[in-house]
C-alpha cells in the first residue's frame, strides 16, 4: 500500500490541473484560457460577462466541439453525471440545456436527495443556471397522495373558516340593524386599504407570468390577469369594509386608541407589549427549531422561492401586503373573541380554541407524527399568544395594532435582508425605516407631554 504522505510528513502536492481537452471526436486538442470546476451553482456568476467563449465539459468529452473553444473558458463537470441534455436549433446558433447530478457519496447530497446543477447555454455563452436537490420519486409520489389525515385537516380548515365568516357577517348585520356601524370611518379605511391592495397587486403582476400557459395567446392571458385583478379589488373592498365595520361596531372604543390623547397614556405600554411579543415569538421560534431538529423525520420541508424581490417595488409591495394582513389578523381575532364571548359555557372555550388550532395545521401533513409535531408547535404559539393577551395586551388596542403591524412586516423584512442582491437590502432598509417610524409615531405624544403632565 502506498503512503499518502511524502517523506517529510506533508501531503504530496496536488497534480497540475488539466488545461487541454480532446474534442468530441478526439481528433484535435484545444488549449483553454482557464478551466473551472464548480462545486455550487452560484460559483458560475463569474461567467456572466466572460471575455471569451464558455464551454461545458463532462464525462470525458465536451458538449460541443472544443476545437471551436480554443482560448476560451471550460466548465469541467466531470465529477458529476449528466442526467438530461436538450438542444434547440435557433437562427445562427444552437442552445443547450444540460443537467448534471452529483454522484453517490458526494457531500452535497442530502441522504436520498441528490444535488443537481442545470445550465442553459445560448450559443457559446452561459445564459442561466440553477442548483436544486432532486427528491426521490417514491417520496414525491407519497407526498402528492392525499390520505385521511390530510383530508380531515382540509375539511376542518374549510369548516372553521366558513363558520367564522358566517358568524362575522351575522354579527355585522346585527350591528347594522342596531345602528352601531360608523359607515364614514368604515368606508374611508376600507378605501385606503383597497388602494394599498391595488398597489400591491399591480406590483406583483410580473409574477403571474411564471404560470403563463403557452397554449393560449399572450393577450388572452394578460386580459384574464387584469380581470382577475379587478375582481380581487372589488372583493377586497367589500371584505375590508366588512372587517372595519365589525371592528368599529363591536369594539367602539378601538379607534379612539389611535388619537394623540390616548397614545399619550398607552404608548409606553404598547411598546413594552411589542417587546414582550417579540420575546415570546423568539421563544416559540426557538422551540419550533428544537422540535424540528429533534424529530426531523416528521418535520415538513419548507422550500419556496422568494417572490417579493421580483416585484417592481418590493418595499411598497411589502407595506401594501402588511396593511391587508393587519386588518385580516385584527378581524380574525375579533371574530374569535366574539364567538368565545357568546358561548353558553366557559368550558367550551378550550375545545373551540383547540379546534381552531387544528384548522391552522398545514394541509401537507400525511402521518400522525407530522400532525403531532405541527400541532405541538401551534400549541406553543397559542400559549405564547394567550400570555400576551392576558399579561401584556389586555385592552390596549394600540398594542395589538402595533404588534400586528410589525408582525406583518417581519416576513418581508427577513426576505429582503436574506437576499444577496444589493437592491433588496436597500428596499429592506426602507421597510425597517417604516417600522421605526411606526414606533416613533406611537410614542411621540408621550414624549412631547413630558413627565410633568
Amino acid at each position: 500500500m502506498t503512503n499518502a504522505k511524502s517523506d517529510s510528513g506533508q501531503p504530496p502536492p496536488a497534480p497540475p490541473p488539466v488545461t487541454s481537452y480532446f474534442s468530441w471526436g478526439r481528433n484535435c486538442r484545444a488549449v483553454h484560457r482557464g478551466v473551472f470546476r464548480p462545486s455550487w451553482a452560484d460559483e458560475l456568476e463569474r461567467f456572466d460577462h466572460a471575455d471569451a467563449p464558455v464551454l461545458a465539459y463532462g464525462l470525458g468529452r465536451s458538449y460541443g466541439d472544443s476545437c471551436l473553444n480554443d482560448g476560451g473558458y471550460l466548465i469541467d463537470t466531470a465529477a458529476m453525471d449528466l442526467k438530461e441534455s436538450r438542444s434547440e436549433k435557433k437562427k445562427a446558433r444552437r442552445d443547450y440545456t444540460l443537467v448534471w447530478e452529483a454522484r453517490a457519496g458526494d457531500p452535497r447530497n442530502l441522504d436520498e436527495a441528490h444535488y443537481r446543477v442545470e445550465i442553459a447555454v445560448s450559443g457559446d455563452r452561459v445564459s442561466s443556471w440553477r442548483s436544486f436537490w432532486k427528491l426521490p420519486e417514491t417520496y414525491t409520489r407519497r407526498r402528492e397522495q392525499r390520505n385521511f389525515i390530510s383530508i380531515a385537516v382540509t375539511v376542518i380548515s374549510i369548516v372553521v373558516v366558513l363558520a367564522g365568516v358566517v358568524w362575522g357577517l351575522w354579527m355585522l348585520v346585527a350591528n347594522i340593524r342596531r345602528g352601531l356601524v360608523r359607515w364614514g370611518v368604515a368606508l374611508r379605511l376600507a378605501a385606503a386599504a383597497t388602494i394599498l391592495m391595488a398597489a400591491g397587486t399591480l406590483l406583483r403582476i410580473p409574477l403571474a407570468y411564471q404560470s403563463y400557459p403557452t397554449a393560449i395567446p399572450l393577450a388572452t392571458f394578460q386580459a384574464s390577469v387584469f380581470i382577475g385583478v379587478a375582481v380581487t379589488l372589488v372583493g377586497g373592498f367589500l371584505m375590508m369594509g366588512a372587517i372595519v365595520g365589525l371592528l368599529t361596531s363591536s369594539f367602539p372604543d378601538s379607534l379612539d386608541a389611535f388619537r394623540a390623547v390616548e397614545r399619550r397614556w398607552n404608548a409606553v405600554d404598547a411598546v413594552m407589549a411589542a417587546l414582550a411579543a417579540a420575546g415570546l415569538a423568539m421563544l416559540v421560534n426557538r422551540l419550533s427549531a428544537l422540535l424540528n431538529a429533534r424529530f426531523h423525520a416528521e418535520a415538513l420541508p419548507a422550500i419556496g422561492a422568494p417572490g417579493l424581490i421580483a416585484t417592481a417595488a418590493p418595499a411598497l409591495a411589502a407595506l401594501a401586503g402588511a396593511a391587508t394582513s393587519l386588518l385580516a389578523l385584527a378581524g380574525s381575532l375579533a371574530v374569535l373573541v366574539l364567538i368565545l364571548r357568546k358561548l353558553p359555557r366557559r368550558w367550551m372555550q378550550a375545545p373551540l380554541v383547540l379546534l381552531v388550532l387544528l384548522a391552522a395545521a398545514p394541509q401537507q401533513v400525511r402521518t400522525p407524527g407530522e400532525l403531532a409535531l405541527e400541532y405541538g408547535v401551534l400549541l406553543a404559539g397559542c400559549a405564547a399568544a394567550l400570555a400576551f393577551f392576558f399579561w401584556f395586551g389586555r385592552r390596549n388596542y394600540l398594542a395589538y395594532a402595533l404588534v400586528f403591524w410589525l408582525v406583518s412586516l417581519r416576513g418581508p423584512l427577513a426576505e429582503l435582508f436574506g437576499n444577496d442582491l444589493p437592491g433588496a437590502h436597500a428596499q429592506g432598509w426602507i421597510v425597517a425605516a417604516v417600522m421605526a417610524l411606526s414606533v416613533i409615531w406611537v410614542v411621540l405624544p408621550a414624549v412631547k407631554s413630558g413627565p410633568a403632565d
